[in-house]
């Protein structure tokens, strides 16, 4: 079975260097064309596979054995990343609105099986980044020295476990065969052809787009307008309205081949001053590759959002993951404590310029809605 894996993997990665993609008797054809579907999703699933053969290198290197994925600090890309935006490009497949009817039932369902595993991979390496920031904000903010070496020890603990998990699912082993059946079942799924790809991503992005706008209005608006801010208004509030943006950002980032940016006509000297700031992070570029043409200016507001709205999720987090550690800290240290207790003491660390972020949060959700959340970004889309 690796073997055969190896040879569909091989031939997949001949296919994306091909001018022309010819039918075979052991590969299958994939679609032709300038903008594809199916090569953005190879190349990333091409990365994913690289980064994660250069993790499981530095591993078997790593002098911390009790830390297996602290060797993720000694390699140039992080797998999650990738996973991230392969999510995203795999949600924007079938998002669109008659994704369930237009596709095969087959590939609807090779499709949200592949989403679902990667989102297992994301959250398998996330428990690990989490637990490892959680110990990163007890140091910083000097918290007594023996709940630092628990909150260490359990780094550990959920490295190795992480690690063991991601093993045994083929992540880490020789051939990283999990990727490898990824890049198979992905080259089989075929948009019909009287649908054009780029179409195609348009009405999905829209589609996700207003989905976006409507949960932002009626879920996560309502509690970032209270007057104060508990766990609740950062966790479902802030944390998912940046969530939420993320989503657009990755969507596009995910299809960079697909999008490109235009310049803005009606630019102020502020928003001049704004894409300038952001320019080093754009991933999309100027020029008329990229058929779908987004507004320069909404991209760069997009980025800008996600980056201010950090803070807001990381204390919202880190208050609550680090509330729950010192609980179960106590216990440990046969030492009870409770819930209340503990979040009085995290929040009394964590949350000291509480009213600034709520102002900052609140700040970003009326510089939203006057954009109209992005509606109208797609400026033209090229034939």
């Amino acid at each position: 079975m690796k073997l055969m894996l190896s040879i569909l993997f091989t031939c997949a990665a001949v296919l994306w260097h091909s001018p022309v993609f010819a039918a075979g008797p052991q590969c299958r054809r994939v679609w032709l064309g300038p903008a594809n579907i199916n090569e953005a999703v190879h190349q990333k699933l091409t990365d994913l596979h690289s980064t994660l053969a250069n993790l499981r290198k530095a591993i078997k290197t790593t002098e911390m054995q009790s830390d297996p994925l602290s060797a993720l600090q000694r390699i140039d890309q992080d797998p999650r990343e990738i996973a991230y935006l392969l999510q995203g490009a795999y949600r924007l497949i079938i998002s669109h609105p008659s994704a369930k009817t237009l596709l095969s039932e087959k590939d609807y369902k090779r499709v949200k099986k592949g989403l679902d595993e990667l989102k297992w991979l994301e959250k398998t390496l996330g428990k690990y980044s989490v637990q490892t920031e959680l110990l990163e904000t007890a140091v910083k903010n000097q918290l007594p020295a023996d709940f630092i070496y628990f909150l260490a020890a359990r780094r550990d603990q959920v490295s190795q476990e992480s690690y063991r998990e991601l093993k045994e699912a083929d992540y880490l082993n020789k051939e990283i065969s999990a990727v490898m059946e990824l890049t198979d079942k992905f080259s089989k799924v075929e948009i019909p052809r009287e649908f054009d790809q780029t179409q195609w991503l348009r009405i999905s992005l829209q589609n996700e787009v207003v989905r976006i706008n409507g949960k932002v209005s009626t879920e996560m608006a309502p509690l970032i307008r209270k007057d104060t801010y508990g766990y609740r208004e950062l966790e479902e509030g802030a944390h998912a309205f940046r969530r939420s943006l993320r989503w657009i950002k990755v969507y596009l980032n995910a299809y960079s081949d697909h999008f490109s940016l235009v310049r803005d006509s009606n630019k102020s000297p502020a928003t001049t001053e704004l894409i300038e700031r952001y320019k080093a992070k754009f991933s999309l570029r100027y020029d008329d590759a990229g058929p779908i043409k987004i507004r320069d200016t909404d991209y760069a507001k997009i980025i800008k959002y996600v980056d201010s709205l950090r803070k807001v999720k990381k204390t919202g987090e880190m208050q609550e993951l680090l509330t729950h550690e010192l609980t179960t800290f106590g216990r440990w240290n046969e030492k009870p404590i409770t819930h209340e207790e503990a979040a009085r003491i995290i929040e009394s660390i964590l949350i000291k310029e509480e009213g600034k972020l709520e102002r900052k949060t609140k700040e970003i959700l009326d510089d939203y809605e006057a954009t109209a959340g992005f509606k109208d970004m797609i400026v033209e889309v090229k034939p």
